[in-house]
């Protein structure tokens, strides 16, 4: 009874040791401005309009990247739905003289913002 007593103090600090910091949130923003500024990048002709971005490939393929229901998708020539990011609640793009401010705001209210150059 008395080395339960005295094992009683750990117990709360081995339970605060469990309860995890989640940074999947920034952690999945970060690659999908990674993904996003590749696309730019790679890009002949770059649209940015209705917070969704056409870009023409240097392969002739036009890729659209946009805000679909709560994901931002990619499209390749109007087909297919690849999820570049979940829990979307806004996308903000704004063209600036040197590339694109984006902001992003998920369900949860966090909210994330990138300035990716376009050298062209």
């Amino acid at each position: 009874m008395s080395a339960l007593l005295l094992m009683l103090p750990f117990f709360s600090f081995i339970i605060s040791l469990t309860d995890q910091t989640s940074f999947y949130n920034e952690l999945s923003t970060r690659q999908f401005f990674h993904f996003l500024a590749d696309e730019i990048h790679q890009s002949t002709s770059i649209i940015a309009k209705d917070n969704k971005f056409v870009l023409e490939q240097m392969n002739g393929e036009t890729v659209t990247i946009e805000k679909y229901s709560q994901i931002i998708r990619r499209l390749v020539g109007g087909k297919g739905h690849e999820v570049m990011l979940r829990d979307v609640r806004q996308i903000n793009i704004a063209e600036q003289p040197y590339g694109f401010h984006i902001r992003i705001t998920l369900v949860e209210g966090d909210i994330y913002e990138k300035t990716i150059s376009n050298y062209k």
